[in-house]
């Protein structure tokens, strides 16, 4: 039925990572208004990369919970009797990481699954009923849109200087989509 992103959508990456990339890129990941992670004039992709993924492997386990997002799971998982699916582009090295950090902030509250699709696009992992899912990065929406009823988008400042589709809703919080779901979900 609907599935979540997992980097600021659940757990808040942009803040604990921020000053890091910052100290080593110029870039402020949490007031730029482009693209999620661009890269800095004079360093390759790959280079940028590797530092954020290194520093992300590092840092997750400091990063906090999204405001209001485990309670908002955890009330959609009582609505909908279904796991929360977490997709998420990070990739198989980061499992362990991810999965250490949902057990201390998600504890028992309710189960999950977690996809790491790395390259791989996100709606090849959607199961056949997704009809929703969440995430923050704009560059998703094209590419998942057409295959869902709504895309909840994030509000981020990274996305906000953008036009979406009919079926693309701004969310500032995960409870307007358990608002959404309980109005909508027979």
């Amino acid at each position: 039925m609907i599935a979540f992103d997992l980097d600021d959508v659940i757990l808040n990456l942009t803040d604990v990572l921020s000053p890091h990339l910052k100290s080593l890129t110029g870039i402020d990941t949490r007031t730029r208004t482009e693209f999620y992670a661009p890269v800095p004039d004079g360093m390759s992709n790959n280079t940028f990369r590797k530092i954020f993924n290194e520093l992300s492997l590092k840092y997750t386990i400091k990063a906090k919970p999204v405001k209001g997002s485990i309670d908002a799971l955890e009330n959609i998982y009582k609505l909908t009797n279904e796991p929360i699916h977490i997709i998420t582009a990070r990739k198989a090295d980061h499992e362990k990481i991810v999965n250490k950090w949902m057990k201390i902030n998600v504890k028992d509250r309710f189960p999950y699954h977690i996809d790491f699709s790395g390259s791989v696009p996100k709606y090849k992992f959607f199961k056949p009923d997704t009809k929703y899912f969440v995430d923050d990065a704009l560059h998703n929406v094209e590419k998942l849109y057409k295959y869902l009823d709504i895309f909840f988008i994030f509000d981020r400042p990274w996305n906000r200087n953008s036009i979406t589709h009919k079926n693309v809703i701004r969310i500032k919080y995960l409870k307007s989509v358990y608002i959404f779901l309980k109005n909508t979900v027979k």
